[in-house]
């Protein structure tokens, strides 16, 4: 296995930062307060998951001008 070339530019993809923000929402909704979680339907938060994945899938496919 390598990395891809220019794999530290790649780190600035929105694909990449989709993928950090899913890794951190369970450390970050771990430290809400009950009363900000109880503003926010428990329905909602399956959707939220599945946006901000569904826009790392997207941002892999959008042109931003990373270098090669």
């Amino acid at each position: 296995m390598r990395l891809i070339p220019n794999w530290r530019a790649h780190l600035r993809s929105y694909s990449a930062m989709a993928l950090a923000a899913l890794a951190a929402l369970p450390m970050i909704w771990a430290q809400v307060p009950p009363e900000l979680i109880a503003l926010i339907p428990a329905d909602w938060l399956k959707w939220i998951i599945t946006g901000v994945a569904l826009a790392g899938f997207v941002g892999k496919f959008v042109d931003q001008g990373l270098p090669k």
